[in-house]
């Protein structure tokens, strides 16, 4: 309802501006028209009329006085309109009603005084045009001027009457912008009262908010007072250990550094003590090679004994069984042996050859 309202006003309010500001343009080009003329009229008049006597001057004088004020009167209308167009809150109000009728009733006075100052420069005009042309008629000189000014006051006449139709029009216009603004009025004092009451209500909520946020607000202040003294201890002991951190990095260089040096020298000690011991090895590996040629040749030397005294047991069993036959010059056969180092090598000889063949042998061994 009050969007409609409003919409509706303002539609009014701009076409009666438009047709304000035109009014305007137009009665401001009449009236300085009017205006412009007036001086050169009243003047024109008194010198015309000399023959028709004072009330031709006086008729005429008055009748550019009324355009005049018809104009003047319709300018400060139109000044008022065009006002009260931008500026909504005077139209409402009644005292910018008055303020504006006040400025009417200032321009019309002036308009007044303005009308009897120049009916007194009419007569004035006169009794100096009569003194001198010495009341000689002059109304055959003057015929074509007043004609002018009969066709000037024609349209001027005709251009009042229709200053006083667009008054009138305003005036019209002026009362519907009132009952408009009235209805407004009414309708926007309806609108404040729910608002307003709208408000309270949301003051009300507001204020119930406002109270849970302070307690809220006092509960976060609380918190965050012992979030901040927890913070402060947590800061001390962060710098705790952060001189404790920095400390034991110390000793931890320290002790890092004496590791090397211990390292190094150990590394050192070790490098001389395995230079040593591969030294020993080395003289410990060509003496066990030594050892194992030894080995060898008590090896082959144990061996040789070996077939020697199996040798020897063969001869003394054979010497023996021999010594046991009964006939022994009869039977028994020359036999030698020799030891050539592998294997012992028996030969067909006697007994004599036999005994030297073997001692031979003995003294012919290689170790």
């Amino acid at each position: 309802m009050s969007l409609s309202i409003c919409f509706s006003l303002l539609s009014h309010l701009i076409r009666w501006g438009m047709d304000s500001t035109r009014c305007r343009k137009r009665s401001t080009g009449m009236l300085a028209h009017v205006e412009s003329n007036a001086g050169v009229g009243g003047y024109g008049a008194g010198m015309g009329m000399w023959g028709g006597g004072g009330s031709a001057a006086f008729s005429m004088g008055h009748t550019m006085a009324v355009g005049g004020l018809g104009a003047g009167a319709f300018r400060a209308a139109a000044g008022a309109s065009a006002a009260a167009g931008p500026m909504l809150a005077q139209v409402l109000s009644r005292a910018a009603e008055k303020h504006n009728l006040s400025g009417l009733n200032e321009c019309l006075s002036g308009y007044m005084a303005k009308v009897r100052q120049l009916q007194q420069e009419n007569v004035v005009l006169e009794d100096r045009l009569v003194q001198l042309t010495g009341g000689e008629d002059m109304t055959n000189e003057s015929t074509t001027t007043t004609a002018e000014y009969k066709t000037q006051l024609i349209e001027y006449h005709s251009k009042l009457e229709s200053l006083t139709l667009d008054t009138v029009k305003l005036e019209i216009e002026l009362d519907g912008i009132r009952g408009t603004a009235h209805e407004m009025k009414t309708n926007l004092k309806d609108e404040l009262d729910f608002i307003t009451k709208t408000q309270d209500e949301c003051m009300g909520c507001l204020c119930v908010d406002v109270y849970i946020s302070t307690f809220i607000l006092d509960e976060v202040q609380a918190a965050n007072a012992t979030s901040a003294e927890f913070i402060t201890t947590s800061k001390a002991e962060i710098s705790a250990s952060r001189k404790e951190l920095q400390a034991l990095s110390l000793e931890l260089q320290s002790l890092n550094m004496s590791l090397e040096r211990s390292f190094a020298e150990a590394h050192a000690q070790s490098s001389g003590g395995v230079a040593e011991y591969q030294t020993q090895i080395r003289g410990l590996e060509g003496a066990i090679e030594v050892a194992k040629v030894d080995l060898h040749k008590q090896i082959l030397s144990h061996q040789g004994l070996l077939d020697v005294k199996l040798a020897l047991d063969t001869e003394i069993t054979t010497y023996r069984t021999l010594l046991d036959w009964d006939d022994l010059s009869m039977s028994f056969t020359k036999t030698s042996y020799t030891y050539t180092g592998e294997k012992t090598v028996r030969q067909p000889q006697g007994i004599y050859s036999l005994f030297r063949g073997r001692t031979g042998t003995r003294n012919n061994i290689s170790p």
